[in-house]
Formats: C-alpha cells, sequence, structure tokens
C-alpha cells in the first residue's frame, strides 16, 4: 500500500472514452445512468472537505471475485497504455498481466549523428475493441536537427500482428470513426500558411482525412473553410466530428464540427480548450486554449452555443478546472482540478459529478493527473497518476472509490 503525495505542477493536456454494453446497466427515471444516484438535500455548490484523507493505493491487481461484477463485462478487455520506455503495452486489470505491443521504443534519443530512435504514443481503440491504432515516430539525429517522421500503426489482438497504415505524414491528430474501421486524421500547416497573425492563406489549408483499414484508401472527409483543420473528435455514435480551426500559431484554434447526418458546416467562432462530446452531441469544455489562466471552469452547451452554462460550480477560488469527459452513458461528468496559483499548483484531483447537480465528488487527488479513460460501462475510471515518465496506472472503481494500481505508465485507454 502507498499514500500519495502532493508535489509541484506540471501542465498536462488530455486527451477519448469507451463504449460496451453490460448485463446490469442501472436506470433512473426510464434513462440509463452509470452508478445510481445518492439522495441529496441541498443543491448548494459543495465546499471542498480539507480532512479528506488521501486515496489509499492497492499494489494487487484487482481481486476476482466470484459472482461479483468486477468478473464480467469489460474487465474481460485490456486496458492500452505508453510505458516508460514509449512503447505500447496493453495490461488486464484483474489478473496484473501485460503484453507488450511494441518493444523497440526509447524514451531516450541518441544524439550520434545520423542514429534513429523510436517512440511509440496515442494508443486509441476502434470503437468495436478489435483494433489498436497507435502513432510511431522515427527521429534521426542530423548535424543541426532532429528528423521526424510520423507513422500510423494498427495492431490486432486477436492475431497478435501489427501493420503500418498511413506512412510518413505530420500528424496534428486522429482518431477511430466510431461504428467503422476507418481513422480521421489532420496534418500540420503547410510552411507559408501564415502570412500575419490571424490571417493565412487559404489556398494552403488541409481538412480531416479519412483512410481505410481494410483496403488501404484515403479520402477527404471534411474540407476546409478558409483554415486548415485539426485535432478531429467524434461523438460516441459516429454521426459529428468536432475540430479545430488553425488560425494562430500558438493555442487551440476556434472550434467547429460537421454533421453527416444533415452534411452541414457549424462554427462557433472561437476557441473553447479541452472538449467531450455527450451521447447526446451536446458538449463540455473548459477553456482552456493555451496555458492556464487559473480561473478555467467546465462549461456545458449544446452544439449550436445557445445554452451555455457553468457546470463546475464546486471548484473553489484559486483552483481551475479541465479536461473533462463524460461517462459512457453521459450521465456523469469527470475533470481534473488543479489547485493553487499557476506558478505553485500543489495538487490535482480528480472529480465526478453527476450532470444534473452541483455536487462533485472526489476520486483521486495526488502532485499530477496525466491522462485518464473511462471504462465501457461507466463504473471505473483508468488513470495515469504522476508525472510524465514515472507515473503509475491507476483503476478507480467509481462505486466504491478503490484505487488499485495495474501498471506503470500514462494514456491509459479501455478496449471496448
Amino acid at each position: 500500500m502507498k499514500r500519495l503525495l502532493l508535489l509541484n505542477f506540471l501542465l498536462v493536456v488530455l486527451l477519448s472514452g469507451c463504449n460496451v454494453i453490460t448485463s446490469s446497466q442501472a436506470y433512473v427515471d426510464g434513462q440509463p445512468v452509470d452508478v445510481l444516484p445518492s439522495p441529496v438535500e441541498v443543491s448548494d455548490p459543495v465546499v471542498k472537505d480539507e480532512t479528506l484523507q488521501e486515496p489509499v493505493l492497492d499494489d494487487q491487481p484487482i481481486p476476482i471475485e466470484s459472482g461479483d461484477y468486477q468478473t464480467g463485462g469489460f474487465y474481460q478487455n485490456w486496458i492500452a497504455f505508453e510505458d516508460e520506455n514509449m512503447n505500447i503495452a496493453m495490461v488486464n486489470p484483474v489478473t496484473g498481466e501485460i503484453k507488450q505491443v511494441t518493444t523497440n521504443g526509447s524514451s531516450v534519443i541518441d544524439t550520434v549523428v545520423g542514429a534513429q530512435t523510436i517512440q511509440f504514443s496515442r494508443p486509441a481503440w476502434s470503437s468495436d475493441g478489435e483494433l489498436l491504432a497507435f502513432k510511431q515516430e522515427l527521429l534521426t539525429m542530423e548535424p543541426e536537427r532532429l528528423d521526424t517522421v510520423m507513422n500510423i500503426w494498427v495492431y490486432d489482438p486477436t492475431t497478435q500482428t501489427s501493420w503500418m497504415i498511413l506512412e510518413d505524414v505530420m500528424l496534428s491528430g486522429f482518431s477511430w470513426r466510431p461504428g467503422s474501421h476507418t481513422i480521421s486524421y489532420t496534418v500540420h500547416v503547410e510552411p507559408g500558411y501564415f502570412t500575419a497573425r490571424g490571417v493565412v492563406d487559404a489556398s494552403l489549408a488541409h481538412g480531416i482525412m479519412l483512410v481505410d483499414i481494410a483496403s488501404g484508401e484515403i479520402s477527404e472527409l471534411v474540407a476546409p473553410q478558409d483554415f486548415s483543420l485539426v485535432q478531429p473528435k467524434w461523438s460516441p455514435d459516429g454521426s459529428i466530428v468536432g475540430f479545430d480551426k488553425v488560425h494562430l500559431m500558438e493555442g487551440r484554434g476556434n472550434f467547429a464540427w460537421y454533421d453527416f447526418t444533415n452534411n452541414t458546416y457549424h462554427s462557433w467562432e472561437k476557441a473553447v480548450g479541452g472538449y467531450d462530446w455527450s451521447p447526446a452531441g451536446n458538449l463540455a469544455y473548459d477553456y482552456l486554449t493555451y496555458i492556464p489562466s487559473g480561473e478555467e471552469r467546465i462549461m456545458l452547451n449544446d452544439r449550436m452555443n445557445t445554452a451555455e452554462e457553468l457546470f463546475s460550480s464546486a471548484v473553489q477560488e484559486g483552483s481551475f478546472a479541465f479536461a473533462p469527459r463524460f461517462s459512457p452513458s453521459g450521465a456523469q461528468l469527470a475533470y481534473v482540478v488543479g489547485n493553487g496559483p499557476i506558478d505553485e499548483v500543489f495538487g490535482y484531483q480528480l472529480m465526478l459529478q453527476a450532470i444534473d447537480s452541483s455536487d462533485a465528488q472526489m476520486l483521486l487527488e495526488g502532485e499530477q493527473i496525466e491522462t485518464y479513460a473511462w471504462s465501457g460501462d461507466g463504473s471505473f475510471l483508468a488513470a495515469s497518476l504522476g508525472f510524465y515518465g514515472s507515473a503509475d496506472i491507476v483503476v478507480i472503481d467509481v462505486l466504491n472509490g478503490t484505487v488499485t494500481e495495474v501498471a506503470q505508465g500514462w494514456n491509459p485507454v479501455w478496449q471496448k
């Protein structure tokens, strides 16, 4: 057992969700929920109890209990993650078994001229959990620069085989299209794209591309309108894709989205920072567009930008909230809170809040919370706890609050 410590600040940008069906879905008023709500008497913002004890980590794999919910459903699946050597690995959260997907990655860049270093990152499961995609970077040390080549690989856990699906593309984001074996991706802007601050050469703009895993065929999915598009992020049903429009050299671009049901392009003409889609096609976002100002909060809105409202009302002055993630049913929202001033953040907390409540529950706290993801049934969260390069992958039971360490690494993503 080990106790978490609160240390100093390190910025983090978080990125995805999961979606499976279990045999024991709970319902409230005819609607699916992840966890049955506890009765509350007041709806005022909750004041954090500073006397709360730190969560205790269990270093052993999650026990298999006959007849318990932990033995079925998503727990037969794997959590993919980036390990400390910049390889992709998978861990079974029940048994603790770890399988290496890649083995030739290195976290240390070879500085000898002509030497090549390989690094793997950004694991992402297809919506059916059958395939795992990840990014490969080939870093070659040249006399005056580090040359980088980016590729996308796909791994099939059933056959334990991997193959390259996209070669030598300067990626600025990729994601699986839900309900398909296709990957949407975007690329960095061309040299000469920026002609002045906030002014671009639209003829050099790139849209969102799509590669079919079976055929390798590449097509344009969403054409650019005046600006290059980056960081595609899908609604859970695959009917909507969100993205940023690149209009500045730094920070997040203005938010826009494309509706494939009606074949319409929509732009908010403002940046929203990190965001997530609900199953109903609404949005949660944090306004963290560059570096934290210390005043970020989680906001809810419909996709037409007509109903913005403050969600994280329990966040105290002097703290900031970011990285929202809807639960698979959309009944709850998780997010991270940084406590303290920007130049001296003394700790982070992973919070959980019902969509229809101002009551926020702390699930995890520590020196740094790198990334996190929901399990497919919404009963668990996998999180990376600790600083980049030395973090632990932990699994949090949303029902009882227990925290179990299952591996070392970061950026965990749960197989569907």
